[in-house]
């Protein structure tokens, strides 16, 4: 609860912004750059809402906590885009739109991974199960042996995702101080 309070916070503008380009009226009233940044902020809203739907209704190898805090990955996408929106040009802006650009192209390949996990296990253990039904001397070693290989690749396809969700979350935080740190780039006057 306290994430989506510091969420709404951060990104209020942009929401009332999305708010008003909901009436006719509302749209004359923003400038253009406002209006862009207020689609980008209700496409993260409408990909967060897609993914998690998705991620509920789809089976998975991981929970669904997991799941939907992974399309929430796209709530958080909203700080690069609010922080790129916050630069007035030159240097700035190209920095924070190639950041939010990169980050939010793994964003899509966390979101994405974690929609294959579950036909990535099927083919695991269909292969685990042929190994098996293929030892037709009932030889324990080799029983054993496949158990142990889709044992090690199940694990290695979790540290995939959990490594690139960390990255995910490390570049959302990254970007809530963006801002800071580009204003250490000089203005050309």
């Amino acid at each position: 609860g306290y994430l989506l309070f510091i969420w709404a916070t951060w990104s209020a503008s942009a929401l009332f912004d999305l708010i008003l380009m909901s009436s006719p009226f509302g749209r004359h009233a923003l400038p253009p750059k406002r209006k862009l940044q207020a689609k980008l902020i209700g496409g993260c809203l409408a990909l967060a809402a897609v993914f998690g739907m998705a991620f509920a209704l789809l089976p998975g190898g991981m929970s669904l906590t997991r799941r939907l805090m992974t399309a929430a990955l796209f709530l958080g996408m909203t700080f690069p885009l609010l922080t790129f929106f916050e630069q007035n040009s030159g240097l700035r802006r190209a920095v924070a739109l190639i950041w939010s650009l990169l980050l939010f192209s793994l964003i899509v390949v966390v979101n994405v991974g974690e929609l294959m996990i579950p036909w990535e296990l099927q083919a695991l253990e269909a292969t685990a199960q042929t190994a098996i039904h293929e030892d037709t001397a009932g030889s324990l070693p080799q029983t054993t042996a496949a158990l142990n290989k889709l044992k090690t690749e199940v694990k290695a396809l979790a540290e995939r995702q959990t490594t690139l969700w960390i990255f995910c979350l490390y570049g959302i935080a990254a970007s809530t101080w963006g801002g800071a740190m580009l204003s250490y780039i000089p203005e050309k006057r």
